[in-house]
């Protein structure tokens, strides 16, 4: 296979200000400076607003406020039209700790079953009984007793479930905890005679709940408690497979796509990097 290296590379910042379509006007004047690689920061799903892209909310999609993949599609084109190569910053080592991440949301709802526990560095097992199979996160602003008695913390009910907010934090509550909280008024909402069924709906959902509490080998919660995305996680690793093409080579049958390259096998620890498997025009560093 022949190898191609970067002679002389421009870095590019994308971000709400810079998109796609941005940088693919530029490309003629790149060249004509002797420019023969882009080099492009992260292009993948970050938080929104985010003006670096280091903070990757989604790494199955382009984010979307720098360009639709159409967009990229033709930053492609005109990159192949004048003999240029693009090199990706992947940067699988940064993602997002907050709500908008929906990977890291399951995690913390789920602990150490999540369908992605193994995508984080998370010390499982820690020396203090306590806080195994539990993630410690450091946002409290005061001791832990003075945030409940200032009324820092508070509990909601959002179409998606409990949630525990603290300022702008937005913590999911594990499904498991769910019947300790419904089960704190169930007395007072016997009295109050409620709709026809709704006491018995009320006390079915408990007793599911303990059902899954009671189970003895791990497992994943329920589908619908899933959030959409996440439903069919046969999705998240379709790709991880694939081999990436270049869009420079001469047989191309496809252009490189993003979602796999951050993909890694639930039973490995190494992210895969993908290269061009004819001509190397594109390279993905880690």
């Amino acid at each position: 296979m022949d190898q191609r290296v970067p002679l002389t590379t421009y870095r590019l910042q994308f971000n709400r200000n810079f998109r796609f379509e941005d940088a693919r006007r530029l490309v003629p004047y790149l060249h004509q400076l002797g420019i023969t690689d882009l080099y492009a920061s992260p292009l993948l799903q970050a938080r929104k607003g985010s003006l670096h892209g280091y903070d990757v909310t989604d790494p199955t999609r382009l984010n979307p406020e720098i360009g639709t993949p159409e967009e990229f599609n033709s930053l492609s084109d005109e990159l192949q039209k004048h003999g240029m190569g693009l090199v990706l910053d992947i940067v699988p080592n940064h993602m997002s700790a907050s709500s908008e991440n929906q990977w890291w949301m399951h995690v913390l709802e789920n602990g150490p079953r999540s369908l992605f526990a193994s995508y984080f560095d998370i010390a499982w097992q820690h020396s203090k009984e306590a806080l195994r199979g539990k993630v410690l996160l450091p946002i409290l602003g005061s001791p832990y007793g003075a945030a409940m008695e200032n009324q820092n913390l508070r509990l909601g009910l959002e179409e998606a479930g409990f949630f525990l907010y603290y300022y702008e934090a937005r913590l999911p509550i594990s499904l498991r905890s769910y019947n300790r909280i419904l089960r704190l008024r169930l007395h007072t909402v016997e009295t109050m005679q409620p709709a026809a069924g709704a006491l018995d709906d009320l006390r079915d959902l408990i007793e599911q709940i303990e059902a899954l509490q009671r189970q003895d080998e791990p497992g994943d919660p329920p589908a619908s408690a899933l959030p959409a995305a996440l439903r069919s996680p046969a999705k998240v690793y379709s790709s991880r497979t694939e081999t990436a093409r270049c869009w420079r080579c001469p047989s191309r049958t496809s252009r490189p796509t993003i979602p796999h390259l951050l993909m890694k096998s639930p039973s490995s620890s190494r992210t895969e990097s993908a290269v061009c498997t004819k001509t190397a025009k594109v390279f993905f560093i880690t």
